[in-house]
């Protein structure tokens, strides 16, 4: 009697993604500096603790297009008063 094989899937690699939600009035904003987007995911900001916080850097290539450069978690608090 010949054995079965048995095929198991193979996993698909993982992956993400960003989308960032903007006014029209960013398609005409014009700098030579890099842009940097903080996102505390619609947490408060106080001095007296550290709010988890998403950065992105964003810079312009020479056609004019903008291009994603990095990201970085870290902790923000508000200066203390």
């Amino acid at each position: 009697m010949p054995g079965r094989i048995w095929m198991m899937p193979l996993a698909s690699p993982i992956e993400t993604r960003l989308f960032l939600a903007a006014t029209s009035e960013t398609l005409s904003f014009s700098s030579d500096l890099p842009i940097v987007v903080v996102d505390t995911l619609r947490a408060g900001i106080s001095a007296s603790s550290r709010t988890p916080a998403l950065m992105h850097v964003y810079d312009v290539q020479e056609d004019g297009q903008p291009v994603w450069i990095k990201h970085l978690f870290f902790k923000v608090s508000a200066p203390s008063k």
